[in-house]
């Protein structure tokens, strides 16, 4: 179960397409819907994976959660593979298969990020992206119950890169032990990554529309990336990605402003470069 993106408010349902910071078009053409599920989205948050999240925080010291969230992300790595090669971004690729290979070996399981202390840093691509790199367009912007904000094709995208997570297929599967114990690890390091975007989103004067602004932008900027374009990553307030307190330094990395849950994905690069 996935935090709620933003609590919900009493603010007036448009009519009309919501625009973003840059001025680009948010379609939400089912926003009363929206609302009350991302309503029902921070209820529940406030009662299960917020108090969980203090717990943790307060149980596992710093150092430990930054090793898990390396961890994390190491098994993400085949996802983020299989969506280089769809891609076609041979040079990521090889990338992220050495990337994988180099931290389940030499850095313990990705306890450690030794690839990026070699000089191959880490980046993350994802079926969403992958169908916005070859022209699908996102469609209406939706808050999916207990995973939160999405659109049409990220939806999509997240089923497929959950279901066909080579890990979980052949290791990790939800009715194993261990890949209950990944997933439930995923839920919570995600909701400690989330916190300070969520705080920010609760802040501002319309947490709905703020919460679909930033992901709407994100998203965009992950398809730009994967068509090529290099941009910078706003980080709307999350957290960066911990840095690796051994000699192995992790990349630096920003959560997006969703709460979208993807058991297989990891956080996405501040800084992009065109895919190679």
């Amino acid at each position: 179960m996935a935090p709620a993106a933003a609590q919900t408010t009493t603010a007036p349902v448009s009519t009309q397409p919501a625009a973003d910071a840059t001025g680009a078009s948010i379609r939400d053409p089912w926003e009363k819907f929206n609302r009350k599920v991302d309503k029902f989205n921070h209820a529940v948050d406030k009662v299960t994976m917020k108090p969980v999240m203090q717990v943790y925080k307060g149980v596992v010291p710093g150092v430990a959660r930054d090793h898990i969230s390396l961890a994390i992300a190491n098994l993400a790595e085949p996802v983020t593979a299989i969506n280089d090669l769809l891609q076609l971004h041979f040079g990521n690729l090889l990338k992220t298969v050495t990337r994988f290979g180099y931290n389940s070996t030499i850095g313990l399981g990705g306890l450690f990020d030794a690839a990026a202390a070699a000089g191959t840093p880490g980046h993350v691509a994802d079926f969403g992206q992958t169908l916005g790199r070859w022209g699908v367009k996102p469609g209406p912007y939706v808050v999916l119950p207990f995973f939160g904000p999405s659109d049409l094709r990220d939806t999509l995208g997240l089923a497929v890169d959950n279901f066909g997570d080579p890990v979980a297929l052949t290791y990790m599967h939800l009715t194993t032990t261990q890949g209950a114990v990944r997933v439930g690890l995923v839920i919570t390091d995600l909701r400690v990554r989330l916190d300070p975007a969520l705080q920010a989103a609760e802040e501002a004067a319309d947490p709905y529309a703020f919460a679909r602004a930033g992901y709407a932008q994100h998203r965009a900027a992950l398809v730009r990336q994967a068509r090529g374009e290099a941009e910078v990553l706003a980080d709307y307030g999350a957290d960066p990605a911990p840095a690796d307190p051994a000699p192995a330094t992790p990349p630096s990395a920003d959560t997006p402003a969703s709460a979208t849950l993807a058991p297989v994905s990891s956080p996405a690069p501040a800084s992009v470069e065109p895919p190679k």
